[in-house]
């Protein structure tokens, strides 16, 4: 028959091997939003770079010829659309970042309810333990009390007899 020490054992055992498996996933769930986070981020970098890039060619190339009036629209239009393109990676980075910071308080959650798991799993093996050590203390001593008796009885049956 179990005791209700080892079915509180059993269960957070498994409480614990839960806690693990949702600290693995978090921990997955964060390097996939850092990455994300990341490529967002580098899409952006890179997007602004080329938007600059062609910025300044289309700058040297006015200079040099000089600008027209179809020029100036056609460069409102161009410069519009960067702005807008510009808005929308960096809104996608925006989100990109949110989802990285909640998948790391996630896991951050994951990790102190482990830790939790942790504690309260060696708590119960600490009590199971002491309850091993105190019934093998309990059973050496009956065991010391019979060798006693024993040893008084063959002391006095050969000093009696």
């Amino acid at each position: 028959m179990r005791s209700p020490l080892d079915t509180l054992k059993d269960l957070r055992q498994r409480v614990h091997e839960s806690e693990r498996s949702r600290l693995v996933a978090q921990a997955e769930a964060e390097r996939a939003a850092d990455a994300e986070q990341e490529r967002a981020r580098q899409v952006l970098l890179a997007a602004t770079a080329r938007h600059e890039a062609a910025r300044r060619d289309e700058d040297q190339r006015l200079v040099q010829d000089g600008i027209t009036a179809a020029d100036g629209q056609r460069r409102a239009l161009w410069e519009g659309e960067q702005r807008r393109s510009q808005a929308l990676l960096w809104d996608e980075h925006e989100r990109a970042l949110g989802s990285f910071r909640l998948a790391s308080a996630n896991h951050e959650q994951a990790r102190e309810a482990m830790s939790r798991a942790d504690a309260e799993l060696k708590q119960v093996r600490d009590r199971i333990e002491q309850r091993e050590r105190a019934k093998q203390r309990s059973e050496e001593k009956v065991q010391q009390e019979m060798l006693d008796e024993s040893f008084l009885r063959r002391f006095s049956e050969r000093n009696g007899a």
